[in-house]
């Protein structure tokens, strides 16, 4: 003869049960969200993908609430960020005073919903592109990575050393590279507002290495 529990026991039975599922969803919820209930912040990991990412800030999602749910709002200072000549552009400091530092520049002109660049100019900083450029890098390394010659301004004025074209090679043209020769009595063909070859004989001796990264998103 088949025996059933009593109608209580099954009650308690179901109930228990019911109990324990919802505990251990309770539990899951809060270690996927490390009990904050909030959506944790993606990984930094320090690489820079022009035109779509530097490290965790997607080109999609670069507005001043996303900067915050990114970096943190105690680790953004918002600040004038100094271009050339005098001229100054809206924008944010993400980890000031630190080798993680960014400068988020906006341009006022449109709608601030997009960075108009990310600057990167600390020496010792973190960052690198996904190519392995960063500061420091050489022009000798830089011409490799990207395969060929490349055009920038001569030295001496606001925009010395600023890459004028990469000539179709390898490297984005939404990375825009700074160059630096250090101190030193130049020629007049490697000065002033005018285009130099990277492979211009002239710079064979040089110390020339990469002194600011601008990134557009």
């Amino acid at each position: 003869m088949k025996k059933t529990l009593p109608g209580y026991w099954l009650n308690f039975t179901l109930t228990f049960g019911l109990l324990i599922v919802l505990l251990s969803s309770s539990c899951t919820s809060r270690e996927g969200t490390h009990e904050t209930g909030t959506t944790p912040r993606p990984t930094n990991d320090f690489i820079i993908v022009p035109g779509q990412r530097v490290g965790p800030l997607a080109a999609s999602a670069a507005r001043e609430n996303d900067l915050i749910q990114t970096f943190g709002a105690e680790n953004i200072k918002k600040q004038p960020i100094y271009i050339a000549e005098g001229y100054e552009m809206p924008g944010y400091i993400i980890f000031p005073d630190t080798p993680s530092e960014l400068e988020v520049v906006y341009d006022t002109t449109v709608a601030m919903d997009k960075p108009a660049f990310i600057r990167i100019s600390r020496a010792d900083t973190q960052w690198k592109t996904d190519q392995g450029i960063t500061l420091g890098t050489t022009m000798a390394e830089l011409q490799a990575i990207n395969g060929k010659p490349f055009l920038f301004y001569g030295f001496g004025w606001d925009y010395g050393g600023a890459v004028t074209n990469w000539n179709d090679g390898a490297i984005s043209s939404d990375l825009m590279i700074t160059l630096d020769a250090g101190e030193g009595e130049f020629p007049d063909t490697l000065l002033g507002d005018q285009e130099i070859s990277s492979d211009n004989p002239l710079l064979k001796d040089l110390p020339i290495r990469v002194v600011i990264m601008e990134v557009r998103l």
